[in-house]
């Protein structure tokens, strides 16, 4: 039994020959890098790892110390265990992408390195928003053997330390969500080995593991929603040009969605790996900026009574909502969804809104999806998003305050009362 990518295990058939040596076919031709250069390690007794010499690691060993095929879920309990046993090496792990390489430093998470282009530190940068696709071109050309792309940005005076400080945080960040981004990966573990730079996370490894795989899993929900042929709209293009202008990810994301107007469009025209295409794509429909047609719906499992206070928390926001929107018609005013928009944004943690409204200051659908997959895969994030919703009601009872008076924010306060202590 032999993995061949992170899509999927493939089964191949393998015969013995005479001398004890091996025979593997059924190997799409395709996959092989080359036709030499393939060696075998030991996994086990009875179990083989064949992999391509351009495949190794960068370390090397006589044995491996250990490999496996997991889930998501499993690789977070894994990456849970090894931060609480504080273990000190490199987690290898095999994407549907690419090879990406984990570091703990006695137990803490201190850096995280990748081989694929797109994960690189300029294109980290450009996708943050914080480089423009001429700056990076530019500094790119920059880069040689003995000076690092981190390098020709300070010389150049485009960063100083601390946003290069920040910018390496956010690479070693989006690596780790990335590798929460596909259902299976496979894992092998090198001890003891360090990384050459370091970073640190105020929030610590634990946190920092429950946002990436929350935010993973967010990724993979909001992609089983969806088909190669479901439609993308702009919802206000020129809007999305002015927010968004072209030379920046988001922006020039936009503007092959002039272009194209389907998912499996989108994918054939951008130069991006499918994860970081759909993610940015994630993201213009959080901003409100696009639309996806007929996204599929969703069945929340049953069984998971922790979410039932966090839908509360929403029903009574939508309830208060509803009575505010009366309020202010009959008092001729016009309901402040912008600021209540406004308001829902900077309760989000990362640069990714998972809380967003629509026009008329609802959660919006997508938001709320975003929401309880998260949750189902970290209980914790429970807490978090309850905090957040019950910040949107105190926010909207003082809005009614400040525009209405007392008498008015008094009924809305006497509604809620009566829901959230009934």
């Amino acid at each position: 039994m032999i993995g061949s990518g992170a899509d999927e295990l493939r089964q191949y058939d393998v015969s013995v020959r005479e001398d004890g040596s091996l025979t593997i076919s059924g190997i799409d031709q395709s996959l092989l890098v080359s036709d030499e250069g393939w060696y075998a390690q030991a996994l086990g007794n009875r179990r083989f790892l064949v992999r391509n010499e351009q495949d190794r690691p960068a370390v090397e060993h006589s044995k491996i110390p250990g490999y496996a095929w997991v889930s998501a879920h499993q690789l977070y309990a894994l990456l849970k265990g090894i931060h609480e046993s504080l273990w000190t090496g490199m987690l290898s792990v095999e994407t549907s992408v690419g090879s990406k390489s984990i570091y703990f430093l006695h137990g803490d998470l201190v850096f995280a390195g990748s081989g694929l282009f797109d994960d690189r530190l300029g294109e980290v940068i450009y996708r943050e928003g914080d480089l423009s696709l001429d700056e990076l071109t530019d500094s790119a050309a920059q880069v040689t053997r003995n000076r690092k792309f981190g390098q020709v940005l300070i010389s150049s005076g485009l960063f100083d330390h601390v946003r290069l400080w920040d910018a390496l945080k956010a690479q070693v960040y989006q690596i780790v969500c990335s590798i929460f981004m596909d259902e299976h990966v496979g894992v092998e573990f090198f001890s003891h080995e360090e990384p050459t730079s370091e970073v640190r996370f105020s929030y610590g490894t634990a946190e920092l593991l429950e946002r990436c795989f929350a935010f993973g899993n967010m990724y993979l929900g909001f992609v089983s929603r969806m088909e190669d042929s479901t439609e993308i709209s702009l919802s206000n293009q020129e809007q999305a040009d002015l927010q968004y202008p072209p030379g920046t990810f988001l922006g020039d994301l936009i503007q092959l969605l002039h272009s194209v107007n389907t998912v499996k469009g989108l994918l054939e025209v951008s130069k991006l790996k499918k994860q970081y295409t759909l993610m940015g794509l994630m993201f213009l429909m959080n901003e409100g900026l696009c639309h996806l047609q007929e996204l599929k719906p969703v069945r929340m499992p049953e069984g998971r009574s922790y979410l039932l206070s966090l839908k509360s928390k929403m029903n009574i926001y939508e309830l208060l909502l509803e009575e505010a929107h009366v309020l202010f018609e009959e008092a001729g005013e016009q309901f402040p969804a912008a600021e209540m928009q406004l308001m829902a944004r900077t309760l989000n943690e990362d640069r990714y809104p998972v809380l967003f409204l629509n026009s008329e200051g609802q959660l919006h659908p997508e938001s709320i999806h975003h929401v309880f997959f998260q949750c189902l895969a970290v209980r914790k994030r429970v807490i978090y998003f309850e905090a957040g919703v019950d910040s949107l009601i105190r926010f909207l009872i003082q809005v009614v305050r400040d525009r209405l008076g007392s008498e008015h924010s008094e009924k809305v306060i006497n509604s809620y009362r009566k829901f959230a202590y009934r």
